[in-house]
């Protein structure tokens, strides 16, 4: 257990590095900042996705196939999207009004305690 989360922790500092550039990158070429998070989180969802099923999370699945292992861990994914973007408009909008560059890393970097809770919980043992 102690070497999984650690695991995750790389994986999910992976993935999540990977998805702010992606997050920075749109909003640097002038993208709105829920659309750039949107479409960062699905970078981000796949590098997680590949990593957790194959290095992290190697003792077990809850799922019997890959589809259904793909669709619980959407399901967890869309949530903790939505979990992001509640984060990145309370921080992004008054009375906060934070930079969106440092609110996104904010709220990505809270989400990924939730990431790794409820695929622990819900998708592999």
């Amino acid at each position: 257990m102690k070497f999984e989360f650690a695991r995750f922790l790389v994986a999910g500092g992976t993935a999540t590095a990977i998805a702010y550039l992606s997050y920075a990158a749109l909003i640097f070429l002038g993208q709105n900042a829920y659309l750039s998070l949107t479409l960062a989180y699905v970078v981000g969802y796949w590098v997680n996705f590949f990593l957790g099923r194959h290095w992290v999370f190697r003792s077990g699945r809850l799922v019997r196939s890959l589809q259904a292992e793909i669709a619980a861990t959407i399901t967890v994914t869309v949530l903790g999207l939505g979990l992001n973007i509640v984060l990145l408009a309370a921080l992004t909008n008054p009375p906060l009004s934070i930079n969106p560059y440092l609110g996104g890393a904010i709220s990505l970097g809270v989400v990924t305690v939730w990431n790794y809770a409820a695929r622990k919980r819900w998708v592999y043992q």
